[in-house]
């Protein structure tokens, strides 16, 4: 039988749920607090021993000694990159700014035009150049013990962090440097061997370029707050093999979608074998590359080309639906083709149900952008991917095919 400090224990650790009763009952001490009341009681260290998904608010809760009893987590969800401060904090911990003369709950960069000097227009605050909100700023002593602390959770696949850290507007570039350096410090983890098993790294739009925190308004250049360097040598080299997928599709750095795709064939990822993602925690799966709406007596939806297949897609299969769409993205192809990885039976699937060119008649990328190639094209493009996908002679639908459905 589990005693309080044992319930107490696990409830911190569960809170995932957030409801109120829980929160009560895990503020009453820090998690390392409960986890040395509970550590004499067995029961509990079994219960401990089976919690899968885990919150980490503070500083102190980043101890290897404590994370290294939660044997079976493998989501952890931070919230250190986003925390409540006082707007000098918030000002000490992103130099260049100051509060805002007319929005005192903003900041701004200094040097920025005067409020009447500036068009009207939503995003700033009474004609500012707001920096961020000024309550918020990360928590610096967590982001560092971070990614050491995650390196004590043996099954640690996914990470998520609490707050939508980019970059637009509502991060600081306090938080936005936190959060590069913490993922620099985790691809550095990475390639020394640990963090092995970890798939995923949850996160809002990310953007390399050094000139991310450099903005140009009305003509005027209001000087970065940090000196960033280019992330991309190093995110390719460390990042999680679903973190590259996503990149794939979607991404702000400056290498391009052929050095994401060779990066990871280099590492020797697993792209035959199947996906292990769960969409049931509302965590980015892979197989929700290739999707696109249809309007149907009015509404629109969403289709999936690999998620309403009956067989789990592979890695490959993401890889593929994520690439297909654009011409520029054929030399990314290739070099899946010659490293000898194929379609499985999720990606036969959903060419012999229609799906897969249905997606690349509707959702069509030539060179990252969105644009109207001619109809021709678009036709013998998808037949000729579908072609290849069932194993099926794709020379007699003309000089418009892919390079690749010939290999």
């Amino acid at each position: 039988m589990l005693t309080a400090d044992c319930w107490a224990c696990v409830l911190h650790a569960l809170c995932a749920a957030r409801t109120s009763w829980l929160e009560r009952a895990a503020h009453k001490a820090s998690l390392c607090e409960l986890l040395r009341a509970s550590a004499a009681c067995r029961t509990s260290r079994l219960a401990i021993s089976l919690v899968r998904e885990i919150w980490l608010n503070t500083a102190s809760e980043c101890n290897t000694r404590m994370l290294a009893r939660f044997m079976s987590v493998h989501l952890v969800r931070v919230t250190c990159f986003d925390r409540d401060a006082t707007p000098e904090e918030t000002m000490k911990a992103n130099p260049g700014t100051e509060q805002h003369p007319t929005c005192p709950d903003y900041l701004q960069y200094v040097g920025a035009l005067a409020p009447d000097t500036l068009p009207d227009y939503p995003l700033w605050q009474d004609g500012g150049f707001p920096a961020g909100p000024s309550d918020k700023v990360a928590d610096q002593d967590m982001c560092h013990r971070l990614p050491y602390a995650l390196c004590a959770l043996p099954r640690l696949e996914c990470v998520h962090v609490d707050s939508e850290i980019g970059s637009d507007l509502d991060s600081t570039p306090q938080q936005q440097h936190a959060f590069r350096e913490f993922l620099l410090a985790i691809c550095a983890a990475r390639c020394a061997g640990q963090l092995r098993s970890l798939r995923l790294i949850e996160h809002d739009y990310l953007d390399c370029e050094r000139t991310v925190l450099r903005h140009v308004f009305n003509g005027v250049l209001l000087k970065p707050v940090f000196n960033e360097d280019c992330l991309c040598a190093d995110l390719l080299r460390g990042m999680p093999l679903e973190n590259l997928i996503q990149y794939i599709e979607h991404h702000g750095l400056c290498a391009d979608v052929t050095d994401i795709v060779r990066s990871i064939v280099r590492r020797g990822e697993p792209l035959g074998e199947l996906i292990q993602s769960s969409r049931a925690r509302g965590i980015f799966c892979p197989s929700e590359c290739g999707k696109y709406e249809v309007q149907e007596e009015g509404a629109f939806s969403t289709i999936q080309v690999l998620n309403t297949s009956p067989h789990v897609p592979t890695y490959f299969d993401c890889c593929f639906c994520a690439c297909v769409n654009s011409v520029a993205c054929d030399p990314a192809i290739v070099i899946l083709v010659e490293a000898g990885y194929r379609p499985s039976p999720a990606l036969h699937e959903a060419a012999a149900s229609g799906r897969l060119e249905k997606f690349m008649t509707l959702e069509n990328y030539v060179d990252g952008e969105r644009v109207a190639p001619s109809e021709k094209v678009i036709k013998v493009r998808a037949k000729a991917a579908v072609a290849w996908v069932l194993g099926k002679r794709v020379d007699r639908l003309g000089g418009e095919v892919p390079t690749w459905t010939g290999m």
